[in-house]
């Protein structure tokens, strides 16, 4: 990747990669990290010669990528190049370790009529061979991370065990920052799920998870999200909104 830099930076960049070859590290994320930074400076910043706080952080974020981790290689690979300037005698931006992430933005609201469409369409799902019980497990499904704001992957993980239908108590294991909680259904839900678990016993008699899969035990987030979108797709507001209904916002609204 160092034979096709043409940045002001091109020589330093060659000149640290050498060197930190020779000294045995293994800077496979950097070969492309220091080409496409070669390639962001001369079309973003064409005229500054000087490693400084501006250029490094716009390079850093200048990525689709919210992955903490990801993030920290970008930030490693400028702190790798100000301090190959400055021991060049350059003086350089060392920007610090800690990684600042965007605030999120607010999730789009649903109305009330948009709530009565989706689940409408939701509810309205034939059976079909496969998944051969889709038609009974997503109108509960979906009502029960909205009513009760869970994350995709806590519906998933969620086991039948876990529910407690006769006092309407529902325990979460290990939900974000390995965190367990407790939930209460409302008596609407509560009488839904009933219905659902005897239906799904008959179905599928001891099942483990309360949301069971054909293919696998339990749903994935993935296939959660892909259902969402599918139901969404056939609602009179899809592509009208000014932000994508999305089913983790579909949980965070029922919390706020």
């Amino acid at each position: 990747m160092t034979d096709v830099l043409s940045s002001c930076f091109a020589p330093f960049l060659v000149e640290m990669m050498s060197i930190k070859r020779n000294s045995g590290f293994s800077l496979a994320y950097m070969d492309a990290h220091i080409a496409e930074f070669d390639s962001f400076c001369r079309a973003s910043f064409p005229d500054i010669n000087q490693l400084d706080q501006e250029l490094a952080n716009a390079w850093i974020y200048a990525t689709d990528s919210k992955s903490r981790e990801q993030l920290r290689k970008r930030i490693c690979t400028m702190r790798h190049l100000a301090n190959h300037l400055v021991s060049q005698g350059i003086q350089a931006y060392l920007c610090p370790v800690r990684i600042s992430l965007p605030k999120p933005k607010d999730p789009h609201v649903f109305t009330d009529e948009q709530l009565a469409e989706f689940f409408s369409i939701c509810d309205s799902f034939e059976p079909v061979a496969f998944p051969a019980y889709r038609h009974i497990v997503l109108p509960v499904l979906f009502r029960t991370i909205y009513c009760c704001g869970l994350r995709n992957s806590e519906a998933c993980n969620l086991r039948r065990d876990d529910v407690a239908l006769s006092s309407g108590i529902m325990r979460i294991i290990g939900s974000k920052g390995h965190k367990d909680r407790v939930v209460y259904l409302h008596q609407d839900l509560q009488v839904l799920c009933r219905k659902y678990d005897s239906a799904m016993q008959e179905l599928l008699p001891g099942r483990e998870y309360f949301f069971p899969s054909q293919n696998s035990k339990h749903f994935i987030n993935t296939s959660i999200c892909r259902l969402f979108d599918q139901i969404l797709a056939k609602t009179s507001f899809a592509d009208r909104t000014s932000k994508k209904p999305t089913c983790h916002g579909f949980s965070y609204q029922n919390l706020n």
